[in-house]
């Protein structure tokens, strides 16, 4: 057995092993995301202050989710970055609704495009060889465009932003749970 051979069974040793957790924390985002998506886009013309709970909590709900992940990983720094940054937009969203409009949906914006960035980040460090690095650096790039939109139009329609974030939300969910499944069979073959 060459060196390199067992270079690469160590690598796959520690994907496989940091994939068993992991996949359960993308499945988990993956339907919330879904269930946010469902609703803007089933009642886009909700009372905006409902819109804003729902993502309030989504928030909340993926900052948690995206700190019990970063307890099980070495790799922690940006997951812990985004994950209370998300729980301070939740709490924002949910505790203060008095707030403007246009600077909730810029803040959102904001926490959006950091965790497109995180994702991203997290790619580029995966194997190049790994076939999830492509799939989470699509959801990186999703989530930083839909993050960008709320960023720089904030002031569009309530229908608008309704779809926009049902559209946002069902494709990164989509990927989200994609990818989860990609993680569960790495975790099952090892």
């Amino acid at each position: 057995m060459t060196i390199e051979t067992e270079s690469l069974r160590k690598e796959t040793f520690i994907v496989s092993a940091q994939a068993k957790h992991a996949w359960q924390y993308y499945l988990w985002r993956g339907l919330l995301a879904g269930v946010l998506g469902f609703c803007a886009l089933v009642w886009p013309t909700i009372s905006l202050s409902v819109l804003l709970m729902l993502v309030g909590i989504y928030c909340l709900v993926d900052g948690i989710a995206g700190l019990a992940s970063a307890i099980r990983t070495s790799d922690r720094g940006m997951l812990v970055i985004q994950s209370v940054f998300g729980m301070a937009v939740g709490a924002v969203l949910l505790f203060w609704p008095g707030t403007t409009l246009k600077m909730l949906l810029i803040v959102f914006g904001i926490w959006v495009l950091i965790a497109g960035a995180s994702q991203i980040l997290t790619a580029r460090r995966m194997m190049v060889y790994q076939s999830e690095r492509g799939l989470l650096t699509g959801i990186g790039a999703v989530t930083i465009a839909f993050g960008l939109i709320l960023i720089f139009w904030p002031g569009t329609g309530v229908v608008a932003i309704a779809w926009t974030i049902a559209a946002a939300a069902l494709l990164i969910a989509a990927m989200l749970i994609s990818l989860a499944m990609r993680l569960k069979r790495l975790a099952d073959s090892s």
